[in-house]
C-alpha cells in the first residue's frame, strides 16, 4: 500500500514530485523547441529564462 505522495508504477513506488517534475521537464522542452525555431532565443538568454520557465511549470502542475 503506497504512502500518501507515493505513486506505484509497475510495484515501484516514486514521489509524487519527481512524476509532476517529469511532466514539468517535458513541457518545457515541448515549448523550449518551439521557442527555438521561432528565433525567441536570439533576444533573451536562455540559461535563465529556461531555468525559470522550468519552475513555473512546476509550481503551475
Amino acid at each position: 500500500m503506497p504512502l500518501i505522495g507515493e505513486i506505484d508504477i509497475f510495484g515501484v513506488f516514486v514521489p509524487a514530485v519527481f512524476v509532476l517534475m517529469l511532466i514539468a521537464y517535458l513541457i518545457n522542452l515541448a515549448i523550449r523547441t518551439v521557442l527555438e525555431r521561432v528565433g525567441f532565443y536570439r533576444f533573451v538568454c536562455i540559461a535563465p529564462f529556461s531555468i525559470s520557465a522550468s519552475m513555473c511549470w512546476f509550481w503551475a502542475l
